[in-house]
């Protein structure tokens, strides 16, 4: 009799022990679980705020070599000091100011570049430096994403299912690329070149409505990602 109610108490400890074990699994289970999301709330946000840094710098760049050219300064210039060149034939906006001549409070007015007639920028052969397309594309997604950081590029110029089986097969919708390629970029220059990649890769469809890129420019933006 005392080695059958011995052993009815082992079986109860067994049970206790595995509905322990079940309980602490379940609440270890959980608990990665809430993690994981946290950790991908986290890299949404981040990746978001790349973006934002991302367009915010490429709109600022755009401004800036407009700039240059306003006052005077031509496209080989820009793209030899871009390229780390020494450029000696900058144009002297303003002449620089003594120290002594601001101790004694005469300061030289630095004539303003912004009004009047203006030298317009020179033209540099193709053989002093190549220059980038004049054409635009049919989508802006750099202007776009600039003008709304916040906009769903995912929701742009979306095709109905007739429209992209009319279209090359292999080719992607521009809105559809760039979610695939920013997914991979961690930084704020990778976000930069998909957006400047995609736009000059994009071309209008066929039948006027909406634009694609080639497969090809995909793989590639892609494969430069993975590097």
């Amino acid at each position: 009799m005392a080695d059958f109610s011995s052993n009815q108490q082992g079986q109860q400890r067994i049970r206790d022990n595995k509905r322990r074990y079940r309980a602490r699994k379940k609440e270890y289970v959980e608990e990665i679980e809430r993690k994981l999301q946290d950790y991908q709330q986290q890299g949404i946000q981040a990746s978001r705020e790349i973006q934002v840094a991302a367009l915010r710098v490429v709109e600022e760049n755009t401004r800036l070599k407009e700039l240059l050219r306003h006052v005077g300064v031509d496209d080989c210039t820009i793209q030899a000091w871009l390229q780390g060149g020494v450029v000696s034939s900058l144009p002297k906006i303003c002449s620089p100011v003594a120290e002594t001549e601001i101790g004694r409070g005469s300061v030289e007015k630095c004539p303003n570049k912004l009004r009047g007639d203006h030298p317009e920028p020179k033209k540099c052969s193709s053989e002093q430096c190549k220059e980038p397309s004049t054409g635009h594309p049919p989508c802006k997604m750099v202007t776009i994403l600039a003008e709304n950081p916040n906009v769903d590029i995912t929701q742009l110029s979306v095709q109905s299912e007739d429209q992209i089986s009319e279209e090359i097969k292999d080719s992607v919708e521009c809105s559809r690329a760039y979610e695939m390629c920013v997914r991979l970029a961690t930084s704020v220059e990778a976000v930069e070149s998909v957006a400047q990649s995609l736009e000059k890769g994009c071309v209008k469809n066929a039948n006027g409505q909406g634009c694609t890129v080639k497969n090809d420019v995909v793989w590639e933006i892609i494969d430069k990602l993975s590097l």
